[in-house]
């Protein structure tokens, strides 16, 4: 299968990686190491990650940062957003027309217990402002919780 892929940027370098084998759809691919599923597969060209469940409409990337549905495929099995979810070597990527399918057993996920923190400051998103407010909250000695959707934040703050 052939992969469009920039090779080179005239600003940013473009620094080798290995290729990590996947398929998708039963159809051997590759990905770059680290590379998220909806680069992956776009790099193949495809484009259609999917149907909507209740209209049949094509899905696919949409916002690109795990904020929407709209990507989501079948990973080894587990519905995933395809823009947030790395390609692991031997990953089995299906699209999901429809809704995905629910566990055989019927169990319940297993839940830890919910930490409790008091703190005179919540910030919610650790976006570029939320991330400003809690470095300048912090450096006045002002104890605050940052909270987000993602499980990890991006980016440099710089002051």
């Amino acid at each position: 299968m052939a992969t469009s892929r920039l090779m080179q940027h005239p600003i940013l370098p473009v620094a080798p990686r290995a290729d990590v084998p996947f398929t998708w759809d039963g159809c051997p691919s590759t990905a770059k190491a680290g590379e998220p599923i909806a680069s992956a597969v776009m790099a193949h060209g495809v484009r259609v990650f999917g149907h909507h469940p209740k209209y049949g409409s094509p899905q696919g990337l949409w916002c690109a940062n795990g904020q929407c549905a709209q990507c989501l495929v079948l990973a080894d099995g587990r519905p995933v957003k395809a823009c947030a979810t790395p390609v692991v070597a031997g990953m089995d990527v299906r699209p999901l027309d429809g809704l995905p399918p629910l566990p055989a057993d019927g169990a319940r996920p297993t839940l830890g217990e919910v930490e409790r923190r008091e703190v005179p400051v919540l910030i919610v998103g650790g976006g570029p402002a939320g991330l400003a407010a809690a470095a300048e909250l912090g450096a006045h000695g002002v104890p605050v919780l940052l909270l987000d959707d993602k499980d990890r934040l991006g980016g440099k703050l710089v002051l």
